[in-house]
């Protein structure tokens, strides 16, 4: 019976082996048997397995170890995994991580349970741009978790919100885990492996923004888990050391780190992993104008020191100028903003502005598009305000380095993408019902890995 399994599964796998080793090598191996041509894979040596396997998706990897006891031992090696992973960080990304709704009720009456954390691969160099959406099940490891694990049942306002994923690795908040609404239970996870393990809960105070991260310490397998907190008049930030191979009990630990004296800021804002530090664009408290300045608040993870760098002006300080969304991709800031030439209440173009030296910022006008003046972008009118399009407009994701900017429009309904090399529009085709818009976390870049723990 094992063996027919195993034949059976090296049947499905071996057309994928073979066509990436056409694409490898360039070369065709056939050997002719009757009237027929049979494909040959079986005598490759295990250097062009190796190399042909480092370029299989990390899902279908997982299928690849039953087939047989040496490519189990191959693709589980620390060598091989390692190798996997630095190969898929090495290219564009193409996906992200949002909440879409699974099913339509009553119109915007949602309910928890309609909700999926989902994992959006876009296909946007072809003909017809679309999405393929695919769940994660962090939901049904939730329920896992709260039933089997604790004896409880699963509350209808429970929720989960990813805030970050590194190295194949998602790290999510669940509420409602615990009753009382200042608790957070944090959920770190690699949905392609289902390792997870269950962070101490955090008793917060009453908080206006919170931000998680999670980093790489010094070698995959040591990450560094940050929270920043934005209270009344200054910043809070908490870190924890979060070793995949520790045993559970030892690593329940969290390190309250002293905020710089400057750091009078509110309303914590994008962020990014660059040379070795965190970076965060924030508000200061005393600007005289809501939009004129920010400030760069900056955690080098090796020292684990906290600074906040000097302020620095907005583009367009007055509130004549409307921008929608903060995001970040290729190691930079990007902000964008309606502009108009004749009135407020048509806006022509949009202006993406990047921020690039991190140490002494300053926003740079990158790109000018125009925007359509008629068809589907502008569902209504021939023209929106430019505080209309800021709210119904939603920038999620900056995808290919930041050749492409990807929107959704009509709270969540459509999706649109803009191809800011040749400023052309085009609609999006979603294989789901919509973003549930409310409680997506969106711009959370995602790939999948190997990596693995002890439960």
């Amino acid at each position: 019976m094992m063996s027919s399994l195993r034949s059976a599964l090296y049947t499905c796998v071996k057309p994928i082996c073979s066509y990436v080793f056409h694409v490898l090598t360039g070369t065709d191996t056939h050997e002719i048997e009757g009237d027929g041509e049979q494909t040959r894979i079986t005598w490759l040596p295990d250097e062009i397995w190796f190399r042909i396997l480092i370029y299989v998706p990390a899902e279908n990897l997982q299928r690849l170890k039953l087939v047989c006891s040496s490519w189990r031992k191959e693709i589980t090696s620390n060598k091989f995994q390692a190798l996997h992973l630095e190969r898929l960080l090495s290219i564009p990304r193409h996906g992200v991580i949002a909440k879409t709704v699974l099913r339509k009720r009553r119109p915007r009456a949602y309910s928890v349970k309609d909700y999926r954390t989902s994992y959006l691969n876009f296909e946007l160099n072809s003909e017809h741009e679309r999405i393929h959406s695919h769940s994660m099940q962090l939901e049904g490891l939730v329920r896992y978790l709260t039933h089997r694990c604790h004896g409880m049942q699963q509350s209808d306002d429970m929720e989960i919100h990813v805030n970050d994923s590194c190295d194949g690795i998602i790290l999510a908040e669940v509420l409602g885990y615990y009753s009382s609404e200042n608790v957070i239970m944090l959920l770190v996870c690699n949905p392609i492996t289902r390792c997870y393990k269950l962070l101490p809960f955090w008793n917060s105070p009453v908080r206006y923004h919170t931000r998680w991260r999670i980093v790489r310490s010094t070698s995959v397998g040591r990450y560094k888990i940050v929270g920043l907190f934005e209270s009344l008049y200054s910043i809070d930030c908490h870190i924890h050391d979060f070793v995949l191979d520790k045993q559970k009990g030892s690593w329940a630990s969290w390190k309250k780190l002293c905020s710089p004296r400057t750091a009078s800021c509110y309303f914590i804002g994008a962020s990014l992993y660059a040379n070795g530090k965190l970076y965060w664009l924030t508000k200061p408290h005393d600007s005289v104008e809501r939009n004129s300045e920010s400030c760069m608040l900056s955690l080098d993870i090796a020292t684990e020191k906290l600074n906040v760098t000097t302020r620095f002006p907005e583009p367009y300080p007055t509130t004549h100028w409307w921008y929608r969304s903060q995001l970040t991709s290729n190691g930079m800031f990007y902000q964008m903003y309606y502009t108009y030439d004749v009135s407020p209440d048509r806006p022509d173009k949009m202006e993406v502005w990047v921020l690039k030296d991190l140490d002494n910022p300053v926003w740079i006008r990158h790109r000018v598009i125009s925007l359509p003046a008629h068809g589907n972008f502008v569902h209504a009118t021939d023209s929106q305000s430019a505080a209309t399009l800021a709210t119904d407009t939603k920038l999620i994701a900056i995808l290919d380095g930041d050749n492409y900017l990807v929107f959704t429009m009509d709270s969540g309904a459509r999706m649109f993408m803009c191809d800011m090399r040749s400023s052309e529009w085009k609609e999006i085709a979603m294989d789901f019902r919509e973003f549930a818009v409310v409680h997506a976390t969106n711009d959370v870049h995602h790939v999948g890995s190997l990596i693995s723990w002890t439960k």
